[in-house]
């Protein structure tokens, strides 16, 4: 969901229709080979032998559906609707979501790493969603202004 709602911020960015192009395209590419990456190491770790039963799936979608309308919700709202578009770069937003995905490449790997019993992954697959989770929750308050300083709410910059 991060990078479908990066990729819609660089489209609907301000500046030139080439600039926003590039930054799409080389986005796209970098960030899918990222998360390509990191799902393959999460199918490796947390995968069970015989699959994901029904139940698991429907718990993966219902997971996949409530961050596609938090990220969606905030889209509209602060971005499209509110004043962030006005502010918003193509390149700058190409670049927010790594910082994020470095810390869940590292999740990954050492939940994978430590918790590689089958009778563990879903221990540790819950421990990786509850910290994107808080980690999310936590970066959505930052960037929209509610942990921000009076001074730095004031000037509109960016954390």
């Amino acid at each position: 969901m991060v990078g479908v709602f990066t990729w819609l911020r660089m489209a609907f960015s301000r500046g030139s229709v080439l600039e926003r192009l590039f930054s799409v395209g080389f986005f796209t590419v970098h960030y899918g080979v990222f998360m390509l990456g990191q799902g393959l190491f999460a199918l490796m770790f947390f995968m069970p032998e015989g699959g994901l039963s029904e139940s698991e799936m429907q718990d993966i979608t219902l997971g996949v559906g409530a961050f596609a309308l938090s990220h969606g919700w905030s889209f509209l709202v602060h971005f499209l609707w509110g004043l962030e578009r006005e502010h918003a770069d193509a390149m700058q937003e190409m670049g927010r979501p790594y910082g994020r995905i470095v810390i869940q490449h590292v999740a990954v790997l050492g939940a994978g790493w430590s918790l590689g019993i089958d009778d563990m992954a879903m221990a540790g697959a819950t421990i990786i969603v509850l910290g994107k989770t808080g980690l999310d929750l936590g970066t959505h308050l930052v960037m929209h202004g509610a942990l921000r300083s009076p001074d730095e709410a004031e000037d509109g910059a960016d954390p």
